[in-house]
């Protein structure tokens, strides 16, 4: 909600806050599926340690995070730096895909090998 100043008031800012970060799916199967499945799978010594790890890597993300983006505000005012950022995430995915796909024909391969055997 716009403040008496043109800005945001610091209720609107912390509902958005809340809204994104709870209502994101992706953060809850980040943090519920995998790091959770992770998390338990480690002896229960080492649970509490990989917690606070994975807070603290949280943590330490999401301020660097938000200090990068203010301190790069200006440079993303530029179309083009969009797009190149665009271009460049576009890469990643095609590389990510690409590599699993190669695993996958792999394991497929192996696979028809063990089969091929006990046939």
């Amino acid at each position: 909600m716009p403040d008496t100043q043109g800005g945001h008031s610091q209720r609107g800012l912390l509902r958005t806050a809340i809204v994104l970060g709870f209502a994101n799916p992706y953060a809850w199967l980040d943090t519920v599926v995998l790091i959770g499945s992770i998390g338990a799978a480690k002896p229960a010594g080492q649970q509490a340690l990989f917690a606070t790890g994975a807070m603290t890597a949280s943590l330490v993300w999401f301020v660097l995070l938000a200090l990068g983006c203010q301190r790069l505000t200006w440079l993303f005012r530029a179309p083009v730096v969009w797009r190149c950022l665009d271009a460049g995430v576009a890469v990643l995915m095609v590389y990510l895909a690409g590599m699993l796909i190669i695993d996958s024909l792999d394991i497929f391969q192996i696979v028809l090998k063990g089969n091929q055997r006990s046939a």
